[in-house]
């Protein structure tokens, strides 16, 4: 899921004898958009980092509304920062950084595993151009758009989840 999927992505374009396929949540080659790159915005990434050390239970929480938005709610928000709240600060700020710097877009023609990608209609921490510029460039790779889910597919999508996996190994 979100960063997860990006390095599965950088697993099998780095080792594809161990990667034979895979579904990835809310994926995309770079969290940040540049030139015409359909990413997040890095202004907000970075805010989000340099914010972080000075009061990281707002940053979460925020960040927790907009994964949750427009589906999950305040059950779904409120279980995400239950979960991030077990992880360190100087775990959070790791993870920030590693979706700062991570690019995979140089890597993705090395990627031959099968892969299906799903994502929400309404994605409002990873924008469906990102993935839909994944599936364009991933070789045995399927796009599932999800109709009016946002981020937090894996608190709000489970069965569709269930099936992609499925789908994934049969």
């Amino acid at each position: 899921w979100s960063l997860g999927a990006m390095l599965a992505l950088q697993t099998a374009a780095e080792h594809p004898d161990l990667v034979d396929s895979r579904v990835l949540i809310s994926g995309t080659a770079r969290m940040s958009g540049e030139g015409d790159y359909p990413g997040a915005d890095a202004r907000a990434l970075r805010a989000m980092r340099l914010r972080l050390s000075r009061d990281h239970k707002r940053v979460m929480a925020d960040f927790a509304a907009l994964c949750a938005s427009p589906d999950g709610g305040d059950q779904v928000a409120g279980s995400y920062l239950e979960e991030a709240g077990t992880f360190p600060l100087a775990e959070l700020a790791d993870g920030l950084e590693c979706l700062s710097s991570l690019d995979l877009r140089p890597q993705l023609g090395r990627i031959k595993a099968k892969a299906i990608l799903l994502h929400g209609e309404d994605d409002g921490i990873i924008p469906l151009a990102s993935a839909e510029f994944l599936a364009a460039r991933l070789d045995c790779a399927s796009l599932k758009v999800l109709p009016g889910r946002g981020h937090a597919l894996p608190f709000t999508a489970a069965r569709e989840i269930a099936a992609c996996a499925r789908e994934a190994v049969s």
